[in-house]
């Protein structure tokens, strides 16, 4: 028997994909031999308020717009990680060094992993790193352009999670 799964770190998208098939799953056994139709009742009528609440949600028209800023972010900060790693192979001690404290603040919030972390994680750990890396690191290395192009997708990012949050209240 499965005591517990930690379904945290998946999208809604794929939660509810799980549950659907779970669901279906269900559907197709005797229930009643099984002494699990008042569970399942209980996990329909749950299920079915989560999936409501997920229609809501879509109603403000944003999560598109969202999810492609952020697909953008995403290959932003791993663009700007991999340019500012490619740096450290530079035959110029002064370049490889501001590459080198580029990338160990990079580090500090999570690296190329900061792409994979749910999305208002992400957004703190973009902003903090950029509020961490020097600008005469960046002027050094040639690279502001990539921290000025993240810095704009992620504060686009924010503005347009902000318009979906202050729409979701309106339902």
């Amino acid at each position: 028997m499965i005591k517990s799964v930690n379904l945290k770190g998946i999208s809604h998208d794929d939660f509810f994909q799980i549950m659907t098939l779970a669901l279906a799953f269900l559907k197709k056994e005797n229930l009643a031999e099984l002494k699990l139709a008042d569970v399942t009742a209980q996990f329909e009528k749950a299920f079915n308020a989560y999936d409501e609440a997920f229609k809501q949600a879509r109603k403000t028209g944003l999560v598109d717009t969202k999810n492609a800023i952020d697909i953008i972010r995403d290959n932003l900060v791993i663009g700007f990680y991999q340019t500012i790693a490619a740096l450290l192979r530079f035959p110029d001690e002064e370049l490889k060094q501001a590459a080198q404290r580029i990338l160990n603040v990079l580090d500090k919030y999570g690296g190329t992993s900061i792409a994979a972390m749910r999305q208002g994680a992400e957004s703190a750990a973009i902003t903090n790193a950029l509020q961490d890396i020097a600008e005469t690191d960046l002027i050094v290395t040639g690279e502001k352009r990539w921290a000025d192009k993240l810095t704009e997708e992620n504060d686009r990012f924010i503005a347009v999670h902000a318009q979906k949050t202050e729409k979701e209240a309106e339902y």
